[in-house]
């Protein structure tokens, strides 16, 4: 099998092989830290850490884990271990193992706590299911594991500690606070967990840790949901848009950027599990878990700090109006970007902007936001206009400098229900209808490949596909388009062949004609025009399994679906059957099908005959070079070691 990682490379590793006798014996292999991503589900079938927090108001040792039961059946959880992961380090200590004969209930919770909880002064007023003893790193981890040892839910609060999920949490905020990180619930109670830490967590204050005693309730919020929420199958496009952007910030400062939410929907929504991204990848924001009532706005706030200064103005004077929540880190591009709003099942809700520059707004001197007119497509320039209320007394809130903004934030955009300025109609009956412009879309991409898709006889990278469709009326030129992965690591581009896509009709581009290479640790997919304008793209995060497509449902306008059954040249699809095996490769190894990241000093060393029994899934799934794994070895009176 083929593997590029004389291409592209994201681990540094070194592999000392030496012989004795017709044995390998690999000393050490050295590998960065691989990203840690779980397939995210709505629904969990598995015990999940429901809370939990490394100090409080008595200091270090005032610690707890609360793990939840989020099934509606009894689960018995004897044997279950609970471990810590060393803060931003390696190693790992089993903190506490659940005795025999204990059944977790249906929605049931069950609390371990720090001995030091208990002495003198307990910040927490239930009495812990199972104490421990060895105190949590505030830049540590923690685990559930089986029996087995093999993880059931992790969280961690720093990249190279060895228990997290996705991206880590922050470290809890310094002090001594009744407060703890606790897992988010959708909109119908039950838990999140999309694997990534950062996204499934929010801070609490105060704590409010529950045991076995305690009444039973869905996963991270005590107070039943409303009734009138939506749940996750409902939600619509455009059931909350992006209502203003204040991508230029303000006249004090133009990193106090801002960004507005409306729920224009007759019912109250949960924004716990969605976020706000660009299409790029540069900002991901989860945003907090709370009810967005009917008609009720949400203000975002960037911020360079977690600690604010001064606290009365974060881009806003806090009397003029209040900030739902802030973010740090990047800011928008003020060249443009595609700002995408996705709920908790990874849909697509609304966009507001594109990439080629923004629809709106006005940075120096007036600093004006991009103000949405009404329920109308996000990326169109007739649903957008630059915030310019004739009638000054309109405004009422002021920024970090006192001056008055030019937007309408947390208020009701001065441009909703305004229309372009109408322009006098001509008589002109003899005049033939504008031509529609040319559309295309991708429509299904496979950044790892684990079957001979483009029939060359061989299974590698270039199985690998981009599909693109004619999601217009009319017949497209497919002549000075081009497709192109991120640039930012080494993608390439590709210029489209002169051929024609009729309405609804499809193309395939192979790896192996493109030379787009589509990274298995994350990439973008975009699609150009002949002017140069990115009109298509879609970002991806870590690939862990072979033949999972990313693709439209409906082809060409759906949102977009993960995992999809890679169908190119087809119609869309979950589930599908697997193309026949080529005959010269029918009896090769799985181990074979490893991720392009994957060095090809290890590749031959697992795939070839002499290296075969070497290979171990847990080598990939523990940090590389955190952990040694003895590898049998009977000819040889040497320990052979991979770490």
């Amino acid at each position: 099998m083929d593997h590029r990682s004389y291409l592209r490379g994201l681990f540094v590793l070194f592999l000392l092989v030496g012989l004795v006798g017709a044995v390998s014996v690999v000393n050490s292999v050295m590998a960065a830290q691989p990203i840690q991503q779980a397939t995210p589900i709505s629904t969990l079938d598995h015990l999940v850490i429901s809370q939990f927090r490394s100090h409080g108001p008595n200091g270090g040792n005032d610690e707890f884990i609360d793990i939840y039961n989020p099934t509606g059946i009894s689960v018995d959880i004897s044997g279950i271990i609970i471990s810590k992961s060393a803060g931003c380090s390696t190693g790992t200590t089993p903190l506490a193992t659940v005795p025999p004969s204990t059944t977790l209930g249906p929605w049931q919770h069950y609390l371990i706590a720090n001995y030091g909880v208990g002495t003198p002064s307990p910040s927490i007023s239930l009495t812990p299911d199972l104490f421990f003893s060895s105190s949590i790193a505030d830049n540590g981890g923690i685990a559930i594991l089986n029996s087995s040892q093999t993880p059931i839910d992790k969280v961690g609060m720093c990249t190279t500690t060895l228990y997290f999920e996705g991206m880590p949490l922050a470290t809890l905020p310094a002090g001594t606070a009744d407060q703890s990180y606790e897992r988010k619930s959708d909109a119908s109670g039950n838990c999140i967990d999309t694997g990534n830490n950062a996204n499934d967590f929010f801070l609490r204050s105060p704590s409010d840790p529950l045991n076995t005693t305690s009444t039973v309730t869905t996963c991270g919020n005590p107070t039943p949901t409303p009734t009138a929420t939506f749940t996750p199958s409902s939600y619509t496009y455009l059931s909350i848009i992006i209502s203003e952007v204040g991508w230029m910030g303000t006249k004090y400062s133009s990193n106090d950027e801002w960004i507005e939410l409306y729920n224009p929907s007759s019912v109250a929504i949960n924004l716990g599990g969605w976020s706000l991204a660009t299409a790029d990848g540069y900002l991901n924001i989860a945003l907090s878990n709370i009810l967005l009532p009917s008609g009720g706005y949400y203000l975002l706030a960037h911020t360079s700090s977690s600690t604010p200064t001064p606290s009365a103005c974060v881009v806003f004077k806090s009397t003029d109006v209040t900030v739902d929540q802030t973010f740090t880190g990047n800011l928008l591009s003020n060249y443009g970007e595609t700002l995408e709003l996705i709920d908790p099942s990874g849909n697509q809700i609304d966009v507001a902007g594109n990439s080629s520059g923004w629809l709106a707004g006005t940075a120096y001197p007036n600093y004006a936001s991009m103000e949405r007119r009404g329920l109308f497509l996000g990326t169109s320039s007739g649903s957008w206009i630059t915030y310019a209320d004739p009638n000054a007394a309109d405004r009422t809130v002021h920024d970090c400098g006192g001056n008055l903004v030019n937007g309408t934030p947390r208020h009701q955009n001065w441009a909703w229900g305004l229309v372009p300025t109408a322009i006098p109609k001509t008589k002109t009956p003899t005049s033939p209808p504008p031509t529609p412009a040319p559309k295309l879309a991708i429509n299904e991409f496979l950044p790892r490949a684990g079957h001979d898709w483009n029939n060359d006889g061989q299974i590698n990278v270039y199985d690998e596909f981009i599909e693109i469709e004619n999601v217009g009326v009319i017949n497209v030129s497919l002549s000075g388009w081009s497709l192109s992965d991120d640039p930012n690591i080494g993608g390439k581009s590709y210029s489209l062949p002169s051929q024609t896509l009729k309405p609804g009709q499809r193309a395939v581009f192979y790896g192996s004609t493109t030379g787009i290479l589509l990274i298995d640790s994350g990439d973008s997919v975009r699609l150009t025009n002949p002017s140069g304008l990115i009109v298509d793209a879609r970002t991806y995060g870590p690939v862990e399994a072979a033949d999972q497509s990313y693709c439209r449902i409906p082809d060409g306008i759906g949102y977009w679906t993960h995992p999809c059954f890679p169908t190119p040249g087809n119609e869309n699809a979950l589930t599908g059957v697997a193309p026949v095996q080529p005959t010269s490769i029918a009896i090769e190894p799985t181990p074979c099908l490893l991720a392009d990241t994957v060095p090809g000093p290890f590749v031959r060393a697992i795939c070839d005959a002499f290296g075969a029994d070497v290979w171990n899934q847990n080598y990939w799934n523990q940090l590389a070079g955190q952990s040694d794994f003895p590898v049998p070895d009977n000819y040889s009176k040497w320990q052979t070691i991979v770490k």
